[in-house]
């Protein structure tokens, strides 16, 4: 049996990315027996060690020589895969090529209990195929820009939380000089009321009027004393609430990173959920699938504005000057194309 080759990228299926290499032998293989389902669940198994990763991510790191909607009816619906399927598969999620070509055997021996998928998948012929693959595209797009904007957001608030406790401690350091620079101003203070108790007590004997200025002097030291505690006393409270201030603006900052996050993952649930619906658009007949495609039409135009929306938002914040280049609209030109009409 000839040792089949790891898929590599090339010129014509982008980018191949596979992750840190891991080992299957602790997955026993021998159990699967002629259970489908089971060596789904085997399969399963490699995508968690591997990341976990998402069949978006999957995808992805295949350079494009898997589909989403390929990985999804593999490992979501049971689908039996083919050969160069689970090669491509088990290759991204970093399997090395001796432990693969024991998953291909197991993989043979399920073959004749089905129809496994190819590396294109079951796709729906004629135009409901190109509708189908140009609103991926969209979508993918989508997602895209969505991801651009989450990670814009989130090196914002990294960098203010850099500059926040940049802020923080150069307030703790300048008020600590100024801390250790009225200490010492009191230890002199003192050091100085001390030798004029000294020498009160020495010209005590030789003229009160001495004494009298001594005590003087040694009053106004206290007093200059007591002045320097107080505005030490002022500094550390203008100390710390800098270093609160500092702190809100911090929180500020994480609250609105949160809560782009979750209206970002709220875009991903719709987008999703789009993707359902063309699937199940496509496999309709012909009247449905119309209807069905004008809704997903609409549905996209209302994704397209979210993200808009979302952008702005980054926009206005303080991330505004990582987002001004080129993000007036998140659909350039040619990102507007909307699936035709089926019947058009």
């Amino acid at each position: 049996m000839t040792q089949p080759k790891p898929p590599r990228p090339d010129g014509h299926a982008g980018s191949f990315r596979p992750v840190e290499p891991i080992t299957t032998a602790h997955i026993d293989l021998d159990a699967v027996g002629d259970d489908a389902a089971e060596f789904t669940r085997c399969l399963q198994q490699v995508r968690h060690i591997a990341g976990p990763l998402s069949n978006r991510e999957i995808a992805a790191r295949s350079g494009r020589q898997l589909s989403r909607w390929m990985v999804g009816e593999v490992l979501d619906k049971g689908a039996l895969p083919k050969r160069d399927f689970l090669e491509a598969f088990l290759a991204v999620c970093g399997v090395p090529a001796p432990e693969r070509a024991r998953w291909d055997r197991i993989r043979a021996s399920l073959a004749p209990l089905g129809e496994p998928l190819g590396p294109a998948g079951p796709a729906p012929a004629g135009r409901g195929a190109d509708n189908r693959r140009q609103a991926e595209k969209i979508i993918e797009e989508a997602e895209n820009r969505a991801n651009e904007i989450l990670a814009l957001a989130r090196d914002e608030v990294g960098r203010i939380m850099t500059q926040a406790n940049l802020e923080a401690e150069r307030a703790r350091r300048t008020e600590e000089f100024r801390v250790k620079g009225a200490e010492d101003e009191r230890d002199s203070a003192v050091a100085r009321t001390l030798s004029l108790t000294l020498e009160l007590d020495q010209v005590h004997e030789i003229s009160m009027k001495r004494i009298k200025a001594a005590d003087d002097e040694r009053d106004s030291a206290l007093a200059r004393a007591q002045e320097l505690a107080n505005q030490m006393a002022e500094l550390y409270e203008t100390s710390w609430a800098r270093i609160r201030e500092a702190e809100e603006d911090r929180d500020k900052a994480q609250a609105r990173a949160r809560t782009l996050s979750l209206e970002l993952e709220e875009v991903y649930r719709k987008i999703d959920e789009l993707r359902e619906k063309l699937v199940h658009a496509a496999k309709r007949e012909d009247g449905d699938r119309e209807l069905e495609l004008e809704k997903a039409q609409q549905e996209i135009a209302t994704l397209r504005e979210e993200l808009n929306t979302l952008s702005r938002a980054a926009t206005t914040s303080k991330a505004g000057r990582y987002l001004d280049s080129g993000s007036d609209d998140i659909f350039s030109s040619s990102d507007r194309a909307v699936p035709p009409t089926i019947g058009a």
